[in-house]
């Protein structure tokens, strides 16, 4: 009897860059990264997939940097609008237009400073994956409790932010939101 082949499951790795970096910085730190993650062999094997998400200013010179590289560029948010008179937003279709492949959608920041719901952030997933983008969903209970309630109100988050979206491949970010900045890890 022959033994079964496994193929282990693609790990994905990721970085928001927030606003830390200005665009010069930000610049020199793509052409600094593009080789090393375009040499890693977990990277160019298809093992590890890579994403870098900077700020909507930094997209262009990102994937500038990243092209000929497996390496992913994502937007830190998306409009859950099509393109039209919405001042300040970036549509979807712009994005995916310029070749943007994930699309952070739901971060604990976004909800606490913008009021942002999960009936924005399903609107927000619809829009991504409408345009062939990728959502990375930030999901993670608001309150300490233990892990079966935990892993119970991160599932139902995660169907109320893909609630009406079409199918396609989405990305789960888990971080409980009561542990960011906390002294003590979750």
């Amino acid at each position: 009897m022959a033994a079964a082949h496994t193929t282990p499951a693609q790990v994905t790795v990721g970085v928001s860059l927030k606003t830390y970096f200005g665009h010069a910085r930000a610049t020199a730190w793509f052409a600094e990264v593009a080789p090393r993650a375009a040499a890693h062999p977990g990277v160019a094997s298809g093992a590890v997939r890579f994403f870098v998400i900077p700020t909507y200013l930094q997209i262009l010179p990102a994937l500038e940097a990243f092209a000929g590289t497996p390496v992913l560029v994502g937007a830190q948010d998306v409009s859950e609008f099509a393109p039209g008179a919405y001042t300040g937003e970036v549509a979807a279709a712009e994005l995916a237009e310029v070749g943007v492949a994930v699309a952070e959608i739901g971060h604990a920041e976004r909800r606490r400073l913008f009021a942002e719901t999960d009936e924005v952030t399903a609107r927000k997933a619809t829009a991504a994956l409408s345009h062939g983008m990728t959502p990375v969903l930030c999901i993670g209970e608001t309150e300490r409790m233990d892990a079966t309630d935990a892993a119970a109100a991160t599932v139902a988050q995660l169907q109320a932010d893909l609630h009406g979206a079409p199918a396609g491949p989405v990305l789960a970010a888990y971080e409980p939101v009561w542990a960011i900045g906390a002294p003590v890890p979750a």
